[in-house]
Formats: C-alpha cells, sequence, structure tokens
C-alpha cells in the first residue's frame, strides 16, 4: 500500500512537527506501507521508513512529478495545519487552498481515497476561499479537524459532509518527552514571535519593545528569540535587525535546525512568550507560557487551555510583563494546562481509530479488485 501525505512541512518546525509524528503513528499502524511525504524542503522531517518528495509549484516538472506520486498513491492524506486558509493569499495558484484543491481534485479524478490528518480551518475573507475550501472538505472522508472550531467552521464550509467530520487535536500535543538540556545551563526566557504578512518595521519595533521590557523586568535571566520558521523574510530577519539594536549578550537568536530542538529551548525556560501555535503547545504543561493570538487558530488554543496573554492588535510591552508576572510561578495553572495536553494527545490519538479504519478497508478493496483482476 502506498501512502501520500501532503501537507505544508519544510519551514515551519511546527509542520515539520506535525508530519513526523503522524507518519510514525501511520507507520506504527501499517509498518509495510510505503509513506511519501510531500516537504518544501528536504531533510527537514526524517521521519524513519518513510520517503520525502520535495514540492515544487513553480515548475513545470515539479507538478509532473507531483501528478505521478498522486497517481502511485493507493491513499493520499491532506494536512495537518491550517491548510484550509486564507490569509496569506488565495489566487487561482497563489496560497494554501489553491494548492490543496488541486491535490484533492487530482487525487479523486484518479479514484483515489482521499482523507485528512487533522486540520485547521481559519474564517475565510475571499469567495474563492469559502467555494474552494467547501468543496476540499467535501472531496475528503474522514475529515479529521485540529479543534472544535474547526470543526464549527468546516460546518459552515459544508454542512452537507459534516457526518463525516471527527474532532481531533493537532498531533504535537503528542510530542513526547525530548532529550537536552535547553538553550544553555544558564536560565532565560524565550520569546518566539511571528512576522508573516504584517510590516517588517512594525513588528520589529514590537519585538525591541518587548525585549527591553523583559531584559528590564528580569535581568537576572537570559533571552532567547526562538525563530521557529528559518526564513529571513519571517521572524528571523526581524530577530537579526532587533539583535543589532539591542546589543546586548545576554540576548542571543536560536534557529534549530530540528523541532526536538526548539522543544528543548521552549519546554527547559524559565518562561515563554509565544505568538506561534507549535510554541505554545510544545511549551505548554512544561513552563509558564504567556500567548499573544494573531490568528483563529492560537485564539482557540489560549481559550481552551487557559492561556494567560493578549491579541495582536492589544500589544502592548506593560501588558505582557502583567501577564508573564502572573502566570511565572502559576504552579496550579501549570500542573492543569498538563492535564489538558494529555487530553488532547488521547484525542488525537482516537480520532486516528476512523482514519486508521477507513484506509484499512481501502486496502481491502484494492486488494479484492486486484484478486478479481479489476
Amino acid at each position: 500500500m502506498n501512502i501520500f501525505l501532503v501537507g505544508s512541512p519544510g519551514y515551519n518546525l511546527g509542520d515539520d512537527a506535525i508530519s513526523a509524528i503522524v507518519a510514525e503513528r501511520l507507520m506504527l499502524a501499517f509498518p509495510e506501507a510505503h509513506l511519501v511525504i510531500a516537504t518544501n524542503v528536504l531533510g527537514r522531517v526524517a521521519a524513519p521508513g518513510a520517503r520525502e518528495f520535495l514540492v515544487e509549484r513553480r515548475k513545470v516538472g515539479g507538478w509532473l512529478r507531483l501528478l505521478r506520486e498522486i497517481q502511485r498513491a493507493d491513499v493520499v492524506l491532506i494536512g495537518g495545519g491550517t491548510l484550509i486558509q486564507d490569509a496569506l493569499g488565495c489566487g487561482v495558484i497563489r496560497g494554501m487552498i489553491p494548492f490543496i484543491w488541486q491535490v484533492t481534485l487530482l487525487a479523486r479524478v484518479m479514484g483515489k481515497m482521499v482523507a485528512t490528518v487533522p486540520i485547521g480551518v481559519d474564517r475565510l475573507t475571499s469567495s474563492r476561499g469559502v467555494r474552494w475550501g467547501g468543496q476540499i472538505l467535501r472531496r475528503c472522508n474522514p475529515v479529521l479537524l485540529r479543534d472544535p472550531q474547526a470543526m464549527q467552521l468546516a460546518k459552515m464550509l459544508a454542512p452537507d459532509h459534516a457526518a463525516s467530520y471527527v474532532v481531533s487535536a493537532d498531533p504535537v500535543f503528542s510530542l513526547a518527552s525530548v532529550e537536552g538540556a535547553g538553550s544553555s545551563g544558564h536560565s532565560y526566557l524565550v520569546l518566539s514571535y511571528v512576522r508573516e504578512a504584517r510590516d517588517a518595521k512594525v513588528v520589529e519595533n514590537e519585538v525591541f519593545q518587548l525585549v527591553i521590557m523583559l531584559r528590564a523586568k528580569w535581568p537576572d535571566l537570559n533571552l532567547v528569540l526562538l525563530a521557529m520558521e528559518d526564513r529571513e523574510e519571517d521572524e528571523l530577519g526581524v530577530f537579526r535587525n532587533v539583535m543589532e539594536r539591542v546589543a546586548d549578550e545576554r540576548v542571543r537568536v536560536e534557529v534549530p535546525s530540528d523541532f526536538r530542538q526548539a522543544a528543548n529551548i521552549l519546554r527547559h525556560a524559565r518562561a515563554v512568550v509565544a505568538m506561534r501555535l507549535h510554541a505554545m503547545i510544545i511549551t505548554l504543561g512544561y513552563a509558564p507560557l504567556v500567548g499573544i493570538s494573531r490568528a483563529t487558530k492560537t485564539e482557540t488554543l489560549m481559550s481552551q487551555a487557559s492561556i494567560v496573554g493578549l491579541r495582536i492588535d492589544q500589544i502592548d510591552p506593560q501588558l505582557v510583563e502583567d501577564s508573564l508576572v502572573s502566570v511565572i510561578d502559576d504552579s496550579e495553572r501549570l500542573l492543569c494546562q498538563r492535564k489538558f495536553v494529555r487530553a488532547a494527545a488521547d484525542r488525537f490519538d482516537d480520532s486516528l481509530v476512523p482514519l486508521i479504519a477507513a484506509i484499512a478497508g481501502n486496502a481491502g478493496q484494492q486488494s479484492s479488485s486486484q484478486e478479481r483482476g479489476e
């Protein structure tokens, strides 16, 4: 059996972690299967027993290779991450929704089983996004959804397909303990930020003000600016500019090459201020956490997991400081968040049962057809 997993790993450590964890579960369930993982950068997922496939959407040859990979597959799995979102654009070919729409269309035309691993669904703002988002959902069965909010939004996009929806959880909740001692032998705070489509100078000034505040309030702690994405045009470039302005040897940028390294840094921190979803998930229950929400997914997690914080449109160093002071020694909150993580991990495992059953059933049908010579 050939399984093709199509998500968006390669740039973001959170997406890498999703693909690696899902791959591990699939290989446990189907040890004889041939698993191929689509990625934007080779070598980032590194899942034992799986082969990586380089996505090259801007090349005709890349699309021909993608077509052949779908043709070879028995099962095409979509996810994870927030694949149904148009915040970064939704053109005819540009954006996440168009890519997933094209992949699912090709897979269905070729008669492949199409399903999802846990995916997120954002509030969509474009008519094309709404139309294509609903079509993507209708092509998949079952559809594993990352949280109840994603379920609600999916029902708005394709209410007639709701019988196929399964509430799951982000696979990264299942990330087990990782080895290592964090960033250094000294106590430190972590700031994980995001730029994405916002003006670079605005984001740089936000980070600079937060760095100044954190160093002034906790002068005995080092400060790590953790880049979960290694492209210069996102937070890494912002962090480098801030470092030039701060010129403080106790502030440094960390750019992990693997999500496990990022987990070590986050989980051994004295406290974490995080804007990225997977920085929040990885930290949750291990270190005191303040969240800064910029999207549906972070807003939902903060509400569900009792994460103290604020929205990006409320960003203010004093508010962040007050939030951090309120959680940094709150052991009871940390214990409750640990329980939340365990429950989410169990929900993810439970949601795999109907997916694995559907894949096994499809494999059985394929085998029967081959025996009949069809």
